[in-house]
């Protein structure tokens, strides 16, 4: 499920027919070797996220249904850290 909500996350904010890299490593062993590649997430023209891996050609997983969940809109923003004052950076 988390590789899952890892692909939404990366496809959810790009617009259909876009495409871009993620730090989610390849899981297949063609050969009987590890793939040394990255997925790919591409937006499909019908909003479905497909993941793919460039370097062995692999396609792993075509979610749909996934605009509703909490991973929809990428990333999370930032928040400011609230740090106790009477601590130290040592």
């Amino acid at each position: 499920m988390l590789r899952i909500a890892r692909f939404i996350e990366y496809g959810g904010p790009l617009q259909k027919n876009e495409t871009r890299e993620t730090l989610i490593e390849c899981v297949k062993h063609p050969n009987r070797k590890p793939c040394l590649g990255l997925m790919w997430v591409v937006k499909a023209p019908d909003e479905d996220i497909i993941a793919h891996c460039m370097a062995c050609g692999t396609e792993e997983a075509c979610v749909q249904n996934w605009q509703e969940t909490e991973w929809a809109n990428g990333m999370m923003e930032p928040v400011p850290l609230m740090l106790d004052e009477t601590r130290t950076t040592h």
